[in-house]
């Protein structure tokens, strides 16, 4: 469950009508494992409106066919199983989110990094299923060592990317749903409107403004229900989200996150309940989430005030949640 919590209902019934002072309509549909939505302002009749619908259902199985790990045949996973260490063409979708995340790997020292699938796979978040014991530390040594930031080189044109050893292999799960999102909204702006929200999974992006006539408000709460509720006001941008409590590997009485952490090999056992970061990009704040998680609070805060990232910190400290913002968030906050 994802602690962004709309205050705005999110349906996927395709075309379901909006109560609000503006004709609004929902679609929404599945893709990488979760659920999509789209709010639209605007009159839509129901034969425009299912044609949205299909055109972003076929967009978004597109982006999860080349993207997802957890089919051998996707063009990830071909990459990733091939041992080729010359320069490999890929689709413009694949190069631009790992320029993406090299780019995001260099601003947090390697906190971000997507030549982690080893050590993803090892301790139990892959494809092959939970882990039975805690890894090795030879076992999390030899993953580490098929990957990191020098792993991996991206070209953008033409699109191509090169390994540095044969058994590099990639994972893209901690910045594709973000990129997903800045998909759909790319296309609904090529179709002239101009007030819409996107959701997938708890990623989402906004333009123009709500129903209501007002910002789209955003609640961050933490899943648990405890207080405290932050809300934020989004009129243009995106939000993305990491929180330590959405997949999780018990072992012999040690709870690790889906979270690991590329530089030690690590799966998170204590840090922020969650992350969540507002920029232009969903892509962006989708990664520089997961980073700031690695990083933890002290490191990820001081890092979001140097680069002024708008970034919210949920932390549980003897059984009460703080929130810690950096200064960039103040000007998101709903009053």
């Amino acid at each position: 469950m994802s602690p962004l919590c709309l205050l705005l209902p999110l349906a996927l019934a395709a075309c379901a009508p909006v109560d609000a002072e503006a004709p609004s309509s929902r679609i929404g549909g599945e893709t990488m494992g979760t659920g999509w939505s789209v709010t639209v302002v605007g009159t839509l009749d129901d034969v425009r409106c299912d044609a949205l619908q299909a055109e972003l259902q076929g967009l978004l199985d597109g982006i999860e066919a080349r993207m997802t790990t957890w089919d051998p045949k996707s063009e990830l996973r071909r990459f990733s199983d091939g041992g080729s260490t010359e320069w490999t063409s890929v689709s413009p979708d694949i190069a631009a989110v790992v320029a993406e995340a090299l780019r995001v790997g260099e601003l947090t020292d390697g906190a971000f990094d997507v030549t982690v699938a080893p050590l993803v796979e090892l301790w139990g978040f892959g494809p092959s299923g939970a882990a039975a014991v805690l890894p090795s530390a030879a076992g999390i040594d030899a993953a580490r060592e098929r990957g990191g930031r020098d792993a991996l080189e991206v070209r953008l044109d033409p699109p191509a990317l090169r390994k540095a050893r044969p058994d590099v292999s990639l994972d893209l799960s901690g910045i594709a749903k973000g990129y997903a999102v800045d998909c759909v909204a790319a296309r609904l702006d090529a179709c002239d409107f101009a007030r819409y929200l996107v959701e997938i999974g708890g990623e989402l992006r906004a333009q123009g403004r709500n129903a209501h006539g007002a910002p789209w408000r955003i609640g961050i709460q933490d899943p648990e229900g405890r207080e405290p509720e932050v809300l934020l006001a989004l009129e243009r941008g995106a939000v993305a989200t990491s929180g330590d409590y959405r997949r999780f590997v018990e072992v012999d009485g040690r709870r690790h996150t889906h979270v690991v952490d590329p530089r030690s090999g690590i799966a998170l056992e204590h840090g922020p309940a969650s992350v969540t970061v507002v920029a232009e990009s969903a892509m962006t704040a989708d990664a520089l989430a997961t980073a700031l998680m690695v990083l933890g609070v002290e490191d990820g805060l001081a890092l979001a005030r140097r680069e002024r990232w708008a970034v919210l910190f949920l932390v549980s400290e003897a059984g009460k949640l703080r929130v810690r913002p950096s200064t960039a968030l103040e000007g998101w906050l709903s009053p």
